[in-house]
């Protein structure tokens, strides 16, 4: 856990949030909304977190692709006045985010394929998924060479290279077999997603999650909501110290939804 009276603002603000939450919060809805915001998982009690891992959800408390798009893309729409250079603060207020949860494997390849994916639509340029993600796996492994051997490297950017090559293609074939939109846009890429990290989970952690399917296409849609909602009322919470037990009943009210679950 950061503490929050480290020289570094990122520790700081680190630390802060997790004291915030602590204080404002039960105990285990402040540890999912902690690693929710910070994905720093280490808080969360040992038998809510097993339950969390078998139930296959464990990268939703990952910073990832899933937290930093949303971020990006809302930043998009806020900062969409500036047109083409809309990307850039956006990008910026993305690996800002990246800074404060420490530099996470998943969350740099997230900020870093934002970036690229900005950039390109801002040229005018169509920006390939497979070069994209290339591109962020050869950054990451020359600032931190050691993640090449990681089971979380390989978790990370397994799940984006299934999204990337069969997602579509699952996609296509549950259209074809005339499955509600809805559903057939929940199950394409959580599918695509667990063909390539299914695996991986098995040799590095020697299991795998009956109920994941299940639990994925019930919680993924409702991630961003979770995520932009805790965020939110966290920031306002810190900034409103005196109203945080009032800015953070919704967000509690959720993950009690959620353990219940």
């Amino acid at each position: 856990i950061a503490s929050a009276e480290s020289a570094d603002p990122f520790l700081r603000l680190n630390g802060k949030l997790y004291e915030m939450l602590g204080g404002n919060m039960d105990r285990d809805e402040a540890s999912l909304a902690y690693a929710l915001l910070s994905g720093s998982s280490g808080v969360i009690e040992e038998g809510l977190k097993e339950t969390v891992r078998k139930g296959g959800i464990a990268h939703i408390f990952a910073v990832s692709g899933l937290h930093i798009g949303v971020l990006f893309g809302a930043a998009m729409l806020l900062f969409r006045k500036l047109g083409r250079f809309a990307w850039i603060p956006s990008w910026l207020l993305a690996f800002g985010y990246c800074a404060f949860c420490g530099f996470t494997v998943s969350s740099l390849r997230a900020a870093l394929m934002c970036g690229v994916f900005g950039a390109s639509r801002a040229f005018g340029r169509k920006a390939d998924g497979l070069e994209t993600l290339a591109f962020a796996a050869v950054v990451v492994l020359l600032l931190f060479p050691a993640q090449w051997y990681a089971a979380g490297f390989r978790l990370s950017f397994g799940a984006c290279l299934g999204l990337s090559l069969f997602s579509g293609s699952f996609s296509r074939a549950f259209r074809r077999l005339h499955l509600p939109r809805a559903v057939a846009g929940a199950l394409a890429p959580t599918l695509a997603a667990q063909l390539t990290t299914a695996p991986i989970l098995l040799s590095s952690f020697g299991y795998l999650s009956v109920w994941s399917t299940l639990l994925n296409l019930l919680l993924v849609p409702l991630v961003p909501v979770f995520f932009l909602c805790t965020l939110l009322s966290a920031a306002l919470a810190l900034l409103l110290p005196f109203a945080a037990g009032v800015l953070l009943a919704l967000p509690e009210g959720l993950f009690a939804l959620l353990i219940l679950v």
